[in-house]
């Protein structure tokens, strides 16, 4: 126990670089492993002279699903928010986004892993390492015009990303939006109505809980997944991925996102449908749904993620992601 809270001291003074004096928002759901991080954190907050405070909610349902109100008011009212979520969490929603607008640091630590990951400590320097990683990315994607992925699997997709801006997610961020442990990528929104190709989920689906046994396979034309081509060879599969699709009319809308995972301290063995898979160097993943919180044009109930792994990826014709192996130096 001692470990863990010398742990959280650290991230809070030399990740989060938070004073003596500064207000502190923790948020948790109700699962037990997020009480009992978000409990830690706001402890050992106190204790260094930081004014912190706790609020838990009920899970969310879905990832972009607003907080309640008045959650999203305190929000504001913070220097720095730390969220603790085992499947969802306000990271996509219009509380957040507004929060980061007024200058509030948001920080997300999702527990669906074990107490032992946030137990060991990851050092400043491979936090430096994946910052800098993280940052040629997002430069890159910036700067460029159109992206392409394909996986051995059979994604072959196209997007544009003309006149759009990456977000660099990272622990030592200065974008507003971080995340604690090593979680990182370079995100970026795609722009709407330009994707084209074919999707081969071979990972997982953000919030299902697991690593697929088969791929989720579907179309997009003119940036909409076309639902009736959803396929799988689990049939209750391609049915619960076209109900995230019917949750309203924009939530069809691929690729939301671009994300390009940027950690190399994350493990790169698949541990069920958790996020540091999707942070983990060389994994790949779109989302549906909502992007207006990251650059984009679309609001939607949802934002939902899906994972491939043993990408390809170009940016205007030039490899930065071969097989699932970063390339670009």
């Amino acid at each position: 126990m001692i470990e863990l809270l010398e742990t959280i001291r650290m991230r809070l003074e030399k990740v989060v670089k938070m004073k003596p004096g500064q207000n502190l928002l923790v948020i948790s759901d109700t699962y037990a492993r997020s009480k009992a991080m978000a409990q830690a954190f706001t402890e050992v907050a106190n204790s260094i002279g930081i004014r912190a405070v706790l609020l838990m909610i009920d899970p969310l349902a879905n990832i972009g699903q607003e907080p309640p109100p008045c959650v999203g008011a305190a929000m504001k009212s913070v220097d720095v928010v730390i969220e603790f979520g085992e499947r969802s969490t306000s990271g996509h929603s219009t509380a957040r986004k507004e929060a980061t607008a007024v200058g509030v640091k948001y920080y997300v630590m999702h527990t669906d892993v074990s107490e032992d990951y946030y137990r060991t400590p990851v050092s400043i320097e491979d936090l430096e390492r994946v910052k800098a990683q993280t940052e040629r990315f997002c430069e890159m994607m910036t700067r460029s015009s159109i992206a392409k992925v394909t996986t051995p699997y059979g994604t072959d997709i196209t997007m544009s990303l003309e006149r759009r801006e990456a977000i660099p997610i990272h622990p030592l961020t200065n974008s507003g939006v971080g995340s604690l442990q090593d979680y990182a990528e370079a995100a970026i929104s795609p722009v709407e109505g330009t994707t084209e190709g074919l999707v081969a989920v071979d990972a997982s689906v953000r919030s299902w809980g697991y690593v697929l046994r088969t791929p989720i396979r579907f179309e997009v034309k003119k940036g909409r997944v076309q639902i009736e081509t959803v396929t799988s060879d689990v049939a209750e599969e391609a049915e619960k991925f076209r109900a995230i699709l019917r949750l309203d009319g924009n939530a069809s809308n691929c690729a939301a996102e671009l994300g390009l995972g940027t950690s190399h301290t994350a493990s790169r063995i698949l541990r069920g449908d958790v996020m540091g898979d999707y942070g983990t160097a060389g994994h790949v993943h779109l989302a549906v749904g909502r992007n207006d919180d990251i650059g984009g044009k679309t609001y939607s109930k949802v934002h939902n993620d899906v994972l491939m792994t043993r990408a390809t990826v170009t940016l205007d014709g030039v490899c930065v992601i071969e097989k699932g192996e970063i390339v670009m130096k």
